[in-house]
């Protein structure tokens, strides 16, 4: 089970540091369409971890429509998403360490 558990951490670290990259890119090319599937790809994790913090802007994040919401609070979600996700691999990777 403890394993199952570490192999279960490593790819959601793996997966966080991905979508930290492509997020990180989206920002950059104000690709909020990119930015509507990376939401959607790892919000069942956000869930299934219960990462509080991110549930709300996840969703917000994945119905963003360019037209009717405020771009800089798109960036400033898309931000703190990053944000959360680093501590969460910081938290996660301690965890392993140990």
């Amino acid at each position: 089970l403890l394993n199952l558990k570490q192999n279960s951490d490593v790819n959601f670290i793996e997966t966080a540091n991905k979508s930290i990259s492509d997020i990180e890119e989206c920002i950059i090319n104000n690709d909020w369409k990119t930015m509507k599937s990376i939401a959607h790809k790892i919000k069942p994790s956000i869930n299934q971890l219960e990462i509080v913090a991110l549930k709300d802007i996840i969703y917000w994040l994945e119905i963003y429509d360019e037209d009717t919401i405020n771009k800089s609070l798109w960036i400033q979600n898309a931000t703190t998403t990053i944000e959360v996700l680093k501590r969460v691999i910081s938290e996660f990777q301690a965890i392993l360490d140990s």
